[in-house]
């Protein structure tokens, strides 16, 4: 009992310890940028398949709720974050709208989902605003005066860059290890060849590598053994670069060979949290400018000024704008000694290292050009749009004319540690436990599905009636059942052995129409994947309507529904329409072969029978895939 609470409390002191040290939360806001990205994308892509994803039949037998509108709403979110505008009430949004719609998705998740829910419900209690943020933009400004120009703090808890590393990536390893160990494909060291060499999930040709024997049996067993050191070696700082360069490159790999980009470029992000702050200063210090390039000139005594040379400041990435008070610095720029009368200080001028001169909305559309969002500036520039921004401009500006005081400024916000619950309690002292709990509790329920992981490799009908082994395996199942919709922890057998014994057929659908056969873009006519094959409908497609055991309801219903959506998108009438599925025979291996993609790819397609739409209903004429090229 006693060493359970010495070591009880040295876990607290590390985590407290870890908590105290701050860091530069640069690493931190490119990881927010980039996750709203790829979220936002995510996204998209559900919307886009929405009626293939949730309705009985797509656009035939409509869901009795339309997405559509919660969809947009979560794009907008997702942009939100990206952004780090409304932090707090996004993130909250984004966690609540990803429980709705991954949460409970089935038969179209994927890998990826589960690291979003585990990132979503993270994002929550994470200071991914600090910097680069327009939430810090807004802080600025609101307590802001004059004279003093209000930075808030650029640092943050070690532990907001560790807890998404040990959710979403060291987590997800060690529970894969697990299979990949028991597994004889990995073993053999050909985890990584055979899911690239087969046409059905693989949608990139690189017969030249997977040629490459000791190359791509030697990549395998790194996975394996990288997977397991992981949440080993994370911590230690000196282990984050090497970890950082193979985990980018076994998902840069994922991105060659699978048409999961998402996935790919997701984790990458998160791999970002690993790189130390000073990597982050010498990258934007190569794409920092030597001088400036324009000057941006405001008037001192005017907040409004003030305010736009705070934003200008802010967005000032590249270092390529210098910002100079009026009143200080105009006499030396022998432009701006041309400016008659109290022009000079009604607008904001720009001066270019050219020496062209902006002022008013031409000076911001200049400014934000230099800066981070000129993407912005480009838009503004639009005859039409840049005509409608001068006037808002003007009506705005000449509301905020001689503005040069705030009847009240906010009080600066105070730091965790000062603000106090109690004389003797700071919110600080609340967070630290807190944190703990929340790590326990994760790594409790993680440390179970885990187990669950282990028991479902290990179980055999000796074991079955093993009264502890029961009993363990239905603990295992009562938490996974809330861990995995909620927390995103689950168990990660990913290309396993069961996934590819007897898979030896690749299908594709073709629509006939006067005697004349068009492939559908689920699988092209050389067997490799189409474009509609994405992200989670390449799950779909690949594992469950294709797959090693087809089940003929399910291969019936696929068919059915992928048939109805890219008919809706070709304008192909349902009353009468015919497609017919094409079978490729795929050669069942457990040993590596030289080109076994191109041989897999250059067998011929067979007659895999047909479906009829008439009147906007199926008919099924097809063939027992199991039976198709078996010996009589």
């Amino acid at each position: 009992m006693c060493t359970k609470w010495i070591s009880a409390m040295w876990l607290y002191d590390k985590i407290k310890k870890s908590y105290e040290k701050r860091v530069d939360a640069t690493g931190l806001a490119l990881f927010r940028i980039l996750y709203g990205i790829v979220l936002f994308f995510e996204i998209r892509l559900i919307y886009f398949y929405r009626h293939l994803i949730f309705d009985r039949i797509p656009y035939l037998v409509p869901y009795e709720i339309d997405f559509s509108y919660p969809l947009i709403i979560w794009m907008g979110v997702a942009l939100l974050i990206a952004f780090g505008k409304y932090t707090r009430i996004a993130t909250l949004l984004n966690f609540t709208l990803s429980l709705v719609f991954i949460g409970t998705i089935s038969t179209y998740e994927y890998h990826m989902f589960y690291i979003y829910q585990g990132i979503n419900l993270l994002l929550m209690f994470l200071p991914v605003s600090q910097v680069m943020s327009l939430d810090r933009l807004s802080l600025k400004l609101k307590h802001s005066t004059l004279k003093n120009t209000y930075t808030p703090p650029t640092k943050v808890t070690q532990w907001a860059y560790f807890t998404p590393i040990l959710m979403a990536l060291a987590f997800v390893y060690l529970d894969s290890v697990f299979y990949k160990f028991s597994s004889p494909l990995w073993k053999n060291g050909l985890g990584m060849w055979l899911p690239s060499s087969l046409p059905m999930i693989t949608h990139s040709d690189t017969t030249f590598l997977m040629n490459q024997r000791w190359l791509v049996m030697s990549l395998g067993y790194l996975t394996m053994v990288f997977e397991l050191l992981f949440i080993f070696l994370f911590w230690f700082k000196w282990a984050r670069i090497p970890l950082f360069v193979i985990g980018i490159g076994l998902h840069l790999g994922i991105l060659l060979e699978f048409p999961i980009p998402l996935f790919a470029i997701g984790v990458i992000g998160i791999y970002f949290l690993l790189l130390p702050v000073k990597y982050w200063k010498k990258i934007s210090g190569f794409f920092e400018a030597k001088t400036p390039s324009l000057t941006f000139y405001y008037d001192e005594e005017n907040l409004f000024h003030v305010r736009g040379k705070i934003i200008v400041d802010s967005l000032n990435i590249f270092k390529r704008i210098q910002c100079l008070g009026i009143q200080t610095h105009a006499k030396k720029d022998p432009i701006l000694g041309k400016v008659k009368g109290n022009k000079l200080l009604n607008e904001v001028q720009v001066v270019t290292k050219g020496g062209k001169h902006f002022s008013g909305f031409d000076a911001y559309l200049k400014a934000f050009g230099q800066g981070a969002f000129f993407i912005l500036a480009w838009i503004l520039a639009i005859p039409g749009i840049k005509h409608l921004g001068k006037w808002l401009y003007s009506k705005f500006t000449s509301k905020n004319k001689g503005t040069s005081y705030l009847q009240s400024i906010p009080p600066v916000p105070l730091s965790s540690k000062n603000r106090k619950i109690f004389s003797n309690l700071s919110v600080q002292d609340i967070k630290v436990p807190i944190l703990a709990l929340m790590i326990c509790l994760i790594v409790g329920m993680q440390a179970i599905v885990t187990m669950g992981s282990f028991l479902s490799i290990t179980r055999t009908q000796a074991n079955a009636e093993d009264q502890t082994r029961q009993r363990l395996y239905k603990s295992y199942l009562d938490v996974h059942k809330h861990s995995k919709p909620i927390f995103g922890i689950t168990n990660h057998a990913l290309f396993m052995d069961y996934h590819f014994n007897n898979y030896n057929h690749n299908l594709a659908l073709t629509y006939e129409k006067d005697g004349k056969e068009t492939f559908l873009p689920i699988v092209n006519e050389d067997g490799s994947m189409g474009d509609l094959v994405s992200g989670f409908i390449w799950a779909k497609w690949g594992f469950r309507v294709n797959s090693a055991y087809i089940n003929p309801n399910t291969l019936q219903r696929g068919i059915r529904d992928f048939t109805a959506f890219w008919a809706h998108h070709n304008n192909v009438d349902l009353n009468k329409a015919k497609f017919n599925v094409k079978v490729k025979l795929v050669e069942n291996t457990t040993k590596w072969q030289k080109d076994f993609y191109r041989k897999q790819q250059a067998r011929p397609w067979l007659d895999g029978g047909y479906v009829l739409w008439e009147n906007r209903n199926m008919k099924s004429f097809i063939k027992d895939i199991e039976q198709i090229g078996v010996a009589k």
